[in-house]
């Protein structure tokens, strides 16, 4: 994570809220983008089963960085969003 401080506190959530509304244009399919590292620009497209990312080799999108946990998060659709479920990652 380079000079960046890790974030080692268990008590603590960080969240991030998009508050713009997409313009007709700008919807589509629903896709996770990597927006850091070697795969940076990455699209994961989502559909309606759940996802497991992770570095391990076992998730469903492996993504290897050091920031990522093993088990870091779930992906599901509930109703027409997606909930994103923390799995006890400690990596950010």
């Amino acid at each position: 994570m380079g000079s960046e401080e890790r974030n080692t506190n268990p008590n603590r959530t960080v969240i991030t809220v998009v508050t713009r509304n997409p313009t007709q244009r700008e919807t589509g399919d629903a896709c996770l983008v990597v927006i850091y590292g070697d795969d940076m620009g990455r699209r994961i497209p989502l559909n309606a089963e759940p996802l497991v990312v992770g570095r391990s080799s076992k998730c469903d999108v492996q993504i290897d960085q050091e920031s990522v946990s093993r088990n870091h998060c779930r992906v599901l659709l509930s109703g027409k969003s997606y909930t994103i479920r923390d799995l006890g990652s400690t990596n950010g």
